[in-house]
Order: structure tokens, then sequence, then C-alpha cells
């Protein structure tokens, strides 16, 4: 939309409002249902005028507020704190966090594992053996299960299904076109893919613990 286009049509109609409304002789009688319509149509042209005032109104805001950037990088930060992309980017990977730092870090392994191949978590009988404790520990607890040589998510688990229903909202939201900005600010600042099945950004955003495993 042309800003100083509009303001001038806007200006311009209403300074030839008056001339117009002098031109239209008022009719005898009035229909009360041309009367009812006409007064419909007016509530929405002016809701459509206030809704456009208000765009404008934002817009002026942005480019203001782009006048200012000095150079790419803040470009991108302007962009991303109006489109509100980072805001529900870091709100999601924060309830994750949160749901993660609630479990045995073994646990958060295991969902990792699912997560990552849909398989359970193996653990090797000597080399793991500080793991594989951990791992009994939590299925005394029925967080997790042992079955055919692998460690499963128990799904019924109330706190594996809130962490999971968090995940998925995290996983829905990077996929999706409005995070199209987030991947290519997270990428270019990290060096590694934004993705549920990266093991770093699992150590370094969603449970820390699990770069000690």
């Amino acid at each position: 939309m042309n800003l100083s286009r509009w303001g001038k049509k806007r200006d311009q109609f209403i300074d030839n409002l008056q001339a117009i409304l002098e031109t239209i002789t008022l009719p005898k009688t009035v229909d009360p249902k041309e009367h009812l319509e006409t007064l419909e149509l007016l509530e929405v042209t002016r809701e459509a005028l206030d809704e456009a005032d208000d765009k404008i109104s934002i817009l002026t805001k942005k480019v203001a507020l782009l006048e200012k950037c000095k150079d790419k990088a803040e470009v991108k930060a302007v962009i991303n704190s109006l489109s509100g992309a980072k805001s529900v980017f870091d709100d999601l990977v924060e309830d994750v966090s949160n749901e993660l730092d609630g479990l045995p870090r073994i646990v958060s392994l295991v969902i990792y594992r699912y997560k990552s191949t849909g398989d359970g978590l193996f653990l090797d009988t000597f080399e793991q053996r500080d793991l594989l404790k951990e791992a009994e520990e939590a299925t005394d607890h029925q967080y997790i299960y042992f079955d055919e040589r692998l460690f499963h998510l128990n799904f019924e688990h109330p706190k594996i299904k809130r962490s999971l229903k968090s995940i998925e909202q995290l996983e829905k939201f990077i996929d999706s076109e409005d995070a199209e900005s987030i991947h290519n600010d997270f990428e270019e600042e990290h060096d590694y893919l934004l993705s549920i099945e990266n093991r770093t950004f699992w150590n370094e955003y969603l449970n820390s613990d699990l770069q000690r495993l």
C-alpha cells in the first residue's frame, strides 16, 4: 500500500465531501429497508477505514524502525521482532526445556533418540554402565521400559506426554513457513541445522544435560 497516495486520496475525499453532499437532494420519504441497508454500509465503511488507518500506522512505525537500522543484522532483528516469529520460537524452546528439566537426563536422551530415529535407546552393558544404572532407575519410575535390548518411552506417563506435546509444537513451528527467517538467522549464527533431529540443537537449547552423556 502506498501510504502517501492513500493519505492524499483520503484528504481529497474529505475536502470534497461537503460539495458532494450539497448536490444530493433529500428524498421526501425514506424506505425503512433502504435506510437500514445504508446504515449497515456506513458501519462497514467506517470499520474498513479504521482498519486501513491502523495498518498505515503500523506500517509507518515499521518503516521508521527500519530506517534507523545501520546494517543487515539490525534489519533482520527488526523484521523478526515485528513478525513475532522469534518470540514464538523462544517461547516454544523454553516450554520444551522446562518439560525436559523435570525429567531424568537419561529419559531426555531416550526422548531425543525417539524423535531422531523413531526407535528406542541401546546402551552397552560394559561401556555405558553409569547410563545403564540411570536407565534402570528411570524404568523403576516408569518413565521408560526395556524391551528387545532397547529402552523405550512409556507414552502413558503424564510427564512424557507433556514433553512430547511441547516438542511436537516446537517441531511443527520449525517446519512451518513462519519460521523461514528463523532458520536463516539461526543457521547463519550457529553454523548448524535447526532441526528437532539435531543433537547439537538439543544440547545447546533444549537440555544441556545431554552434553555430558
